[in-house]
């Protein structure tokens, strides 16, 4: 029987793919940018205990837009136990803007999510909508949506999860930063000169 990827699996039904169609799922679905094959599979999300502050532009990534909040980002680690610590460069760089930080110190044994991934959805007139997909050892474990709404300049609904909700900031806001960049008067000018 061959199944449309377009169609909503349950997390069982994407344990039995084939990884083939396991990945071309999820790059359908989530809009990931890159997936690493390695001994486990590496998916470039952010932890979900990183509660971004301020951008982070000091040339550490290659391609910052590629990264799960569209760009790297500095701020405190909200693990339990940490009280708001602030990570160096390096974890900031290999954990805390990337998820699957199983080789950071601070990460807890027992939590309900190693990464949390974000996608817009709908960009339609003034209603943008953004998809948020949680993950625990690589599998779904929650997902739910975030409408925001450009004509009032404010979120229709906050999410409970303070970081959750700090981090789907950060992703619009460079979302609608990298749209203002390739908005159709710039490719006009760009033509024009």
């Amino acid at each position: 029987m061959k199944r449309c990827l377009t169609h909503r699996l349950s997390p069982r039904d994407i344990a039995t793919l084939r990884p083939r169609f396991r990945e071309r799922y999820w790059r359908h679905h989530f809009l990931l940018s890159t997936i690493e094959r390695s001994e486990n599979w590496s998916v470039r999300v952010a932890c979900p205990f990183f509660f971004p502050i301020a951008k982070l532009d000091d040339g550490s990534w290659l391609h910052p837009f590629r990264l799960p909040l569209g760009g790297g980002w500095q701020g405190q680690c909200c693990a339990p136990g940490q009280d708001d610590c602030e990570p160096t460069r390096e974890e900031l760089r290999e954990f805390c803007n990337m998820g699957y930080a199983r080789a950071c110190p601070r990460l807890p044994k027992e939590r309900t999510a190693d990464a949390v991934r974000f996608s817009v959805t709908r960009d339609v007139g003034a209603q943008l909508l953004l998809c948020f997909v949680c993950e625990l050892d690589h599998r779904p474990a929650g997902h739910g949506t975030l409408e925001y709404d450009r004509s009032l300049n404010r979120w229709a609904g906050t999410h409970p999860d303070p970081q959750i909700q700090r981090m789907a900031e950060c992703y619009l806001e460079t979302y609608l930063s990298r749209k203002r960049k390739v908005s159709p008067e710039n490719d006009i000018a760009r033509t024009d000169a």
